[in-house]
């Protein structure tokens, strides 16, 4: 058996089953990759044999990867996945099983390289790297990580996830070396949203607008208690990335997402802003005078692409253009305003490929 101290970097194997693969000239591949990991030969509802693939070749025939009970083998289709870096520490997790308690069972071959007989001595053997990233789908398996790793020690971390519960991601609160904090949130899409039926639409964005809110507050909340940098990307369309270091906020957002951040961002710590939005009222863009301390602001116009412009006559695109010019020159006449009370410097790009830009110590306009 080899020995735990000489053990190179290695990926925990990803188990599927053969029949899932595709063969080509000998060789398998999972989704058009080269496919490295253990392969389930189950025939008649019982396992037959368990294939180890590396670049897409048999390299031995084992018993190892699955789990060991009282009754006959069941059939099992978890997926975990480990990356280790240069140092031999955990730089990437996948967890996504339905029943963690039953890897404590997990079968070990002694001629295999590993260091240990199951899950849980894995992640005590090995060390998470400083960074990491994790992409774990259910609260028990965040559970399991967090309490069997050394999870305090994280400086920077993403985290990919579809709709972990707040209680949980709470215990992120308690990284006292957090440098750095990425959510990934996935769901439903702003493309998925955009094609539901108008009312069904409004609903389904209220949900998301409000699981966003949640994780912006949980977010700023970290922030506050360890002044690191955060991060949410979430497939509804919403993007926000808060840089204490420099004072700066890159948010892409719907005016829901707008008047949330207004009422809970410490807007007088706030320097520089890039806003991203798409048609936001005068009205409502009249309370960026509220970010006080702002040294530069950039405005950009997005192109609403809910429409299929490509199908309409060119009276109707020739209209749509006129209202997009009429739509710029006031909130670029607006911004101007702006700029003379905060002494900023402002930039607006609009989605016709224009660019005004004003700044404060030239006094140019464009």
């Amino acid at each position: 058996m080899n020995n735990i101290n000489n053990i190179i970097p290695f990926n925990l194997p990803v188990r599927v089953e053969l029949s899932y693969l595709q063969q080509i000239s000998g060789l398998y591949f999972l989704n058009d990759v080269l496919f490295t990991g253990l392969a389930y030969d189950h025939r008649e509802q019982k396992l037959h044999k368990v294939y180890q693939i590396t670049q897409g070749k048999i390299t031995a025939e084992d018993d190892y990867g699955f789990f060991k009970y009282h009754s006959p083998i069941m059939r099992e289709q978890e997926n975990i996945s480990f990356n280790f870096n240069n140092n031999n520490q955990i730089k990437f997790c996948f967890l996504a099983v339905d029943n963690i308690a039953h890897l404590g069972n997990l079968v070990k071959r002694d001629d295999l390289p590993l260091p240990a007989n199951n899950l849980t001595e894995l992640l005590a053997h090995y060390p998470l790297a400083d960074e990491i990233k994790i992409n774990i789908q259910r609260d028990d398996n965040f559970d399991y990580f967090i309490n069997h790793t050394h999870f305090r020690a994280i400086k920077k971390l993403q985290l990919s996830t579809e709709h972990l519960s707040l209680p949980v991601l709470t215990q992120l609160m308690e990284l006292p070396n957090l440098k750095s904090i990425f959510f990934k949130e996935s769901g439903i899409t702003d493309y998925d949203l955009n094609r539901l039926p108008a009312q069904e639409r409004t609903s389904k964005q209220q949900q998301c607008d409000e699981r966003n809110h949640a994780l912006l507050t949980l977010l700023l909340a970290i922030q506050a208690k360890r002044h690191c940098q955060i991060r949410l990307d979430s497939n509804s369309g919403l993007w926000f990335d808060y840089s204490p270091v420099n004072g700066k906020i890159i948010a892409d957002i719907n005016q829901s997402n707008f008047q949330f951040l207004l009422q809970n961002l410490p807007l007088d710590k706030i320097t520089q802003l890039d806003l991203r939005q798409r048609g936001f009222p005068i009205a409502l863009l009249i309370q960026l005078a509220q970010f006080t301390h702002l040294k530069s602001l950039t405005i950009e116009e997005k192109k609403d692409y809910s429409r299929n412009e490509e199908a309409l006559d060119k009276q109707a695109k020739a209209l749509i253009y006129q209202q997009r010019e009429q739509r710029n020159q006031e909130v670029w006449a607006y911004l101007k305003t702006l700029q003379l009370q905060l002494h900023c410097d402002i930039k607006m790009i609009s989605d016709t490929a224009q660019v005004f830009e004003r700044r404060y110590q030239s006094y140019l306009t464009h």
